[in-house]
């Protein structure tokens, strides 16, 4: 494909951290845009639309039939919004995600066009948060790495919860190439102590997942500055654009007095 050096802007939401999703696009074609989450003992949820070329005003277009299966499990279509997050998808399924004993999950999305988008993706190691502490204006816990260095990537947040909004610290932490330890300490320092919660998370990715999630970042520092040099998104699906991958998470919850 080839791609016009002219840049557009939309914003769809992202589950993994409810926030607006940057995307430099130079599209000289429509595409498509997936995004699928799957996390274990949660629901399916999985967001697909279509992406306009660049001279056409974008809008998000959530009506289009495509036939998607996670596994031989076919997902069902309407447009869901998430209370908790606000993550808007429009295709779901009640089952809870169970992994089986096979570590490749698979996806296959049909478009309108009888056009096939494949995906597959690794289940990552459970992650535990340990030790977990608060300190004045500092906060830490632990968490262990695993054995299977492919398994030690992670995305920690910090969330910092008020009345009427909500802050959020990101941390990505690539320890792949850590051979000499078996624990991790992840420490931070909170500027406000009049929150009415803090909140914090821990996920372990996979790397197709770290690689996006810095991808999203790096398109978001583009559309801010001018400066910056716009760069693709990173992602695992063929034929369009975005990511099918799968998460493990915990998290701590502090309470003001």
């Amino acid at each position: 494909m080839k791609y016009l050096a002219v840049f557009i802007l939309f914003l769809i939401s992202s589950c993994i951290q409810n926030r607006e999703l940057p995307y430099n696009g130079t599209l000289a074609v429509p595409g498509y845009f997936i995004e699928c989450y799957l996390v274990p003992d949660d629901i399916y949820k999985l967001s697909a639309t279509q992406l306009q070329p660049i001279y056409e005003d974008y809008v998000l277009d959530y009506s289009l039939e495509f036939d998607v299966e996670i596994d031989k499990l076919s997902l069902y279509r309407g447009l869901f919004r998430e209370k908790a997050t606000g993550y808007v998808f429009n295709y779901g399924h009640n089952s809870r995600f169970k992994p089986g004993s096979n570590p490749i999950v698979r996806l296959q999305v049909v478009t309108p066009e009888m056009d096939t988008i494949t995906a597959s993706t690794t289940i990552p190691e459970s992650i535990e948060i340990l030790n977990a502490k608060k300190e004045g204006d500092e906060v830490s816990f632990d968490f262990e790495l695993s054995e299977r260095s492919w398994h030690n990537y992670f995305m920690i947040n910090v969330n910092t919860v008020y009345t009427d909004t909500t802050f959020r610290k990101i941390r990505f932490l690539d320890y792949s190439h850590i051979s000499d330890k078996d624990t991790m300490r992840f420490e931070c320092v909170i500027s406000d102590d009049m929150y009415g919660s803090l909140e914090l998370v821990a996920r372990r990715l996979t790397k197709d997942n770290y690689d996006y999630q810095i991808s999203l970042e790096n398109a978001k520092d583009a559309n801010s500055d001018h400066l910056v040099l716009p760069s693709s998104l990173a992602g695992n699906l063929n034929q369009a654009i975005g990511i099918f991958t799968c998460y493990t998470q915990d998290s701590v919850v502090w309470r003001a007095n």
